[in-house]
């Protein structure tokens, strides 16, 4: 009979446990994904995305070559991106 009464007593106090650390954890998230979005520097700081490509031999390594790597990382990042 202890041991019935000993498994209750565990299982609510897990119980009670798991949803407090489900919001503490909630509430970690929601706050580490505000601080992304309005701190400098962040998600929403617009910045130019410079992209250094190692020269190579036989390619006439121009901006038209690399066209379309800087048009397909701006269309992912979502940001201005040069190639040098």
């Amino acid at each position: 009979m202890k041991n019935k009464v000993r498994l209750i007593d565990i299982t609510v106090v897990s119980a009670y446990m798991g949803r407090f650390l489900t919001a503490i954890v909630s509430a970690m998230v929601i706050a580490v994904t505000v601080s992304a979005l309005v701190s400098k520097g962040g998600i929403r700081d617009h910045q130019t995305l410079s992209v250094g490509v190692p020269p190579m031999r036989g390619v006439d390594a121009t901006v038209e070559y690399f066209e379309p790597l800087r048009l397909l990382l701006a269309l992912e990042s979502g940001r201005k991106v040069e190639v040098n």
